[in-house]
Formats: structure tokens, C-alpha cells, sequence
């Protein structure tokens, strides 16, 4: 099963990858012909489309760079017989298996990443050549597809970088700003498309921006003077300079004390798809408190950050902060570290040092934000 990053460019490995190729150049990386039958087949494909309405929400067709009209499932095959290809964007919001990978390798590339789908006939091509402004991996599931790509210079370049027939089991890493082009060859292609944002240096000050306007120093007025109109236009006064070199110092003292490297990563990670699970039917709340055969377990599929502040304890998750008293840190700690409990269990753990009142408060909050996962085992 293609899980993560490591086994989309197996063989290659994630260190070399990211030393050699990573947002640098491109890459071919031919693989066996059954390397993704676990990961998404024409089988799927058609179980999504069959138990969708008509036309899917998602779905898009073109041909040669234009957009084709289609109204119902006639319509729909007839531009693919005519040449137009098959589009399904964000198709891992309907496979669990691709939505595991996007959520998998978001946490590894710290960015949103998304899969579309490809279905496009012989010797078509969807699009005209162009470039792409995230980095972009093509799985090639079924068939073959012919891939030209430049530099960033455009087509102007007379022989491409590479020049290959992706196949079945085949891997293609095009980084951002790479032109690029492609055309089915003499059978029909499906592939898949990891799109991976790349986040730059403008990025971040434009975060920086927002960020800022919740400190007084930055979002007040520049001092002003009203200058004589003999005075030379465009003098810079002294009061201008000093208030630029305060902002330069307040702006140094949060870089030097790691607040902003911390704060971004903080919200890098409240971009990514929120990956949680409904698991009903759920254990009523009297079950979770009472019943001994209730267990409860952390989701894994959330990334938890726990920080100790001025006197309480904060954790962090998503977009939402649950805050608590510093006097909590073993209990909570003790509980992000288990793997299956019950209220009871930690009520005899801790039967000396807290009370079945405070254990069953603090259950409850991280229940009610979905942090734990509640069930009834059976004897």
C-alpha cells in the first residue's frame, strides 16, 4: 500500500530525493507495473462515478487547453470518443486510501497537498504546454503517457530536461515553474496527480503582516512633522528613523527568541486538511464515565502540540487551543501517552492526586473536541 512520500519514490530514497531533487529539477522514477494496484484502480474510479450523481461535482473535461460542455452521461462519453480528457478534481476526497496519502504526505511536506485525476484518450493531449505554480507528482496508474519538460525558461528551450513515456507503475516529479507537456500515446491513460504547494519567503512575510497587527507597536501611525516649505522634499526626519529602528528592533527580538519560527509552524499546521474520522455509533456520555467496558483512545490522525505557559497547560490542535491547569500535566500527559484506557483506569492511577470529578472533566473536553475516540468493548 502507497502510504507516504517514501513509498511514492521508492526506491529513491527521501534523504537523496530531497538533496538532489526536491524543488530543484525534475525526475523520472520508473517503477513495476503493479507498484500502485493497491493505491487506486479503474475499479475505483468507476465505483466513484457510479455512485455519484451525473455529472460529478468534481468533474471537468478538455480537450487541447478548452473546456468542453457536458450535460449528462451521454454527453460525458461522447467528449471522451471525441478526444477530450477526463477530469476529477480533489479526487481523494471520495477513496479512503488517496485521502490517506494527501493527509500523510501534508504532515511530511508541511504543506496541503491534493490529488486530480487524469482519465485522457490515445493521442490527446489536455492542455498546451505550460507550467505549474506547485511542485507536482504523476502516478501513473494505467496506460502510457508521453512527458516533455523544460526549464523555467519556457519552451524557448530546444531540447527538454526530460523526454520520457511514463508507464504503468511510473513516477514523474515536476517541480514548480517547470514548463512541461503531455500527450497519451496509442492506448488510453489514467494517472494521478499529487499537487504539493511550495511555500516562499513572500509567503511568509505576508503571515508576518497579519501577525503583527496584534502588536501595538506595529499597527500604530508613523510619527509625523510638518515640515517648512523651504525644507528640501523627501528629507527623511529623525523621528521616522527612530521609529524604523524600533520596529527592526521589536522585529529582531521575536526572531531571536524563536516566537515567530514557532507561531508559523503553529499556523502551517492549522492550513492542513482537518483529517478526522466520524465513528458512530458513539458511547453516550454516562457510558464514557461509567461504564468500565467504555475505552477511549488518542486520534491519531490529529497532530497535538502540548505547551506549559504562565501556570497552565495548552493544547494545541488544528485552529483551537484547550487550556488547562498546570497542576493537570502529569494526567494529561499520562493520557496522550496511552494507547487504550478507560475513565476507571485513570481514576485508580491517579486515585491519590486527583479527583474522579477533575479526571472526568478533563475527559470530557478532549472527547467533546474529538481529540479521544470513545467505544464499548464486550466481555
Amino acid at each position: 500500500m502507497i502510504e507516504n512520500l517514501k513509498e511514492l519514490i521508492n526506491p529513491l530514497g527521501v534523504t537523496e530525493f530531497e538533496k538532489k531533487n526536491y524543488k530543484k529539477r525534475p525526475l523520472l522514477i520508473k517503477g513495476d507495473k503493479t507498484k500502485f494496484d493497491s493505491l487506486f484502480q479503474y475499479s475505483d474510479l468507476n465505483k466513484i462515478l457510479n455512485n455519484s450523481t451525473i455529472p460529478h461535482p468534481k468533474l471537468r473535461i478538455y480537450k487541447e487547453g478548452k473546456l468542453t460542455i457536458f450535460r449528462d452521461f451521454g454527453s460525458i462519453l461522447n467528449a471522451f470518443y471525441e478526444g477530450s480528457t477526463i477530469i476529477i478534481d480533489q479526487i481523494h476526497l471520495y477513496d479512503q486510501r488517496l485521502r490517506k496519502l494527501v493527509s500523510n504526505t501534508s504532515k511530511e511536506l508541511g504543506e496541503q497537498t491534493l490529488l486530480n485525476l487524469y482519465l485522457s484518450p490515445p493521442g490527446i493531449s489536455a492542455f498546451h504546454p505550460h507550467y505549474d505554480s506547485h511542485d507536482v507528482y504523476i502516478i501513473q496508474l494505467e496506460g502510457k503517457k508521453s512527458w516533455k519538460i523544460y526549464g523555467k525558461n519556457g519552451m524557448g528551450v530546444k531540447k527538454p530536461i526530460i523526454d520520457c513515456i511514463l508507464s504503468k507503475g511510473d513516477l514523474l516529479y515536476i517541480p514548480k515553474g517547470f514548463w512541461h507537456s503531455a500527450i497519451a500515446t496509442d492506448e488510453t491513460s489514467l494517472h494521478i496527480t499529487l499537487g504539493a504547494p511550495v511555500r516562499t519567503g513572500i509567503d511568509f512575510l505576508m503571515w508576518l503582516t497579519n501577525d503583527l497587527y496584534n502588536r501595538e507597536l506595529w499597527s500604530s501611525g508613523f510619527p509625523i512633522k510638518i515640515q517648512d516649505i523651504s525644507e528640501p522634499t523627501g528629507l527623511v526626519t529623525s523621528q521616522i528613523k527612530d521609529h524604523i529602528n524600533q520596529l527592526a528592533i521589536d522585529l529582531s527580538s521575536l526572531i531571536e527568541l524563536n516566537v515567530l519560527s514557532e507561531k508559523y509552524s503553529e499556523y502551517i499546521n492549522c492550513t492542513l486538511e482537518k483529517n478526522q474520522h466520524f465513528n458512530f455509533p458513539i458511547p453516550s456520555k454516562s457510558d464514557i464515565l461509567n461504564n468500565d467496558n467504555c475505552m477511549l483512545n488518542l486520534d491519531t490522525n490529529i497532530k497535538i502540540q502540548l505547551k506549559s505557559n504562565d501556570h497552565t497547560i495548552s493544547i494545541i490542535f488544528w485552529d483551537k487551543i484547550l487550556t488547562f491547569d498546570e497542576n493537570y500535566l502529569e494526567l494529561i500527559n499520562y493520557i496522550l501517552k496511552l494507547k487504550h484506557f478507560s475513565v476507571s483506569i485513570l481514576s485508580i492511577y491517579f486515585k491519590n492526586k486527583f479527583s474522579y470529578s477533575e479526571i472526568t472533566t478533563i475527559i470530557g473536553e478532549l472527547v467533546k473536541e474529538g481529540l479521544l475516540i470513545s467505544y464499548i468493548t464486550y466481555p
